[in-house]
């Protein structure tokens, strides 16, 4: 209505509220107080059982209705009373829900940035001492190594100069060594029973074989003076020292400087001059370059035939040959066939076998034995002549 205020309309409405509750709550406040009563006793107001909880809420379920009504009306009546107070529109409304939800964006907002915030800094926290850590498991290394760099070095240095006091040593044993046997070997040469005769060498035999080129002192690489020697400073003599033995036998009876010529003699001038070959006695090399160098005519002979050999050994020369597997070796051996018998049979000096040299032989019988000579082998084996200067 025109003309009334708002305190007139509330002031109405809630008289209109009031005229309306009062017989309900009247016929509530009954409804409980039979209610009370019955349950004193047990049974309702009619003397009958109590009634079930669907059978009340039958009986009240107008009041029900009533006050849901009543709730109801409140809510618009409140409603109403706002809009009255302050009238709203849709876009109020939605401007409202925007407000709100740009709150709850910005609370998310900065809930989730000072998450991310707390995170980072506990990411970069524990980076920063993992790299701490790392730095010190590095400066620990780095000082480790350098210690053991230093030991090292103190460790090398040290055997350097124990290998060089030991290197010394053993030069100054070999020295004295081979300086004591030149002694020896002077001192058994001034008695030796061939004075005058050729150059004398000590040995176990003392044996003069008559050869084309006359008389020659045997010598065998078993002899107790050097059997033991180490060709080479690795191998036996007694073993691999049949190349020396046969240079030397030429040498020491027919060599130009008529001195004592010894199987070590040759032997060591061998292994300096590169005709040692370990754990195989000595290069092919060795018969033709070694009696040269003791001043012998040495010569490899192609025509390895009975009557050429013949002819050799008629005409003041020896045969140097390399015997290959059979009567006189299971390998290679070299030997001397130092001349022909009254019955033309060859005469041997074999530096490894005194027996073999006692007795003649048949000359067929060895060439057939003769190691089969190579193409790339250029010594000239397996058969050289030699002749006096």
């Amino acid at each position: 209505m025109p003309g009334r205020t708002m305190v007139e309309m509330v002031s109405e409405r809630q008289i209109a509220r009031t005229e309306l509750i009062q017989p309900v709550n009247a016929r509530a406040a009954g409804n409980y107080a039979s209610g009370k009563r019955a349950d004193a006793s047990g049974r309702g107001s009619s003397g009958e059982a109590k009634p079930t909880l669907a059978a009340r809420f039958a009986a009240h379920r107008s009041s029900l209705l009533m006050g849901a009504a009543i709730a109801g009306c409140s809510v618009v009546f409140l409603f109403s009373a706002a809009y009255c107070i302050h009238p709203y529109t849709a876009e109020d409304v939605s401007n409202a829900a925007s407000a709100a939800a740009q709150t709850a964006v910005s609370a998310y907002d900065r809930t989730i940035g000072a998450a991310f915030t707390a995170a980072g800094t506990a990411v970069a926290d524990a980076g920063h001492r993992t790299a701490e850590a790392f730095g010190t498991l590095k400066s620990m290394f780095d000082e480790d190594y350098a210690r053991w760099q230093e030991e090292r070095h103190e460790e090398l240095l040290a055997k350097q100069r124990q290998d060089s006091a030991g290197l010394v040593e053993s030069q100054e044993a070999m020295a004295e060594t081979k300086a004591q046997q030149e002694i020896e070997r002077a001192a058994k040469n001034a008695a030796h029973p061939f004075t005058g005769r050729m150059p004398y060498v000590a040995n176990d035999y003392n044996r003069i074989l008559h050869t084309s080129m006359g008389e020659m002192l045997y010598f065998s690489q078993d002899d107790s003076h050097w059997a033991d020697y180490l060709y080479g400073g690795t191998d036996p003599m007694h073993s691999y020292g049949c190349g020396p033995t046969v240079v030397a036998m030429l040498a020491d009876s027919f060599g130009a400087d008529q001195v004592p010529v010894s199987p070590t003699d040759v032997a060591d001038w061998a292994s300096d001059n590169g005709y040692y070959s370990e754990g195989h006695g000595s290069f092919h090399e060795l018969i033709p370059d070694g009696l040269k160098n003791y001043g012998l005519n040495c010569a490899p002979v192609t025509d390895i035939t009975e009557r050429h050999i013949r002819d050799l050994l008629n005409s003041d020369h020896q045969i140097v040959v390399l015997m290959g597997e059979g009567t006189f070796t299971k390998g290679g051996h070299f030997m001397i066939l130092t001349g022909l018998d009254d019955m033309g049979r060859v005469t041997i000096a074999d530096p490894n076998n005194m027996v073999n040299t006692l007795h003649p032989w048949n000359l067929t019988s060895i060439l057939d034995e003769l190691m089969e000579p190579s193409d790339s082998d250029e010594s000239g084996a397996p058969v050289w002549s030699v002749s006096k200067p």
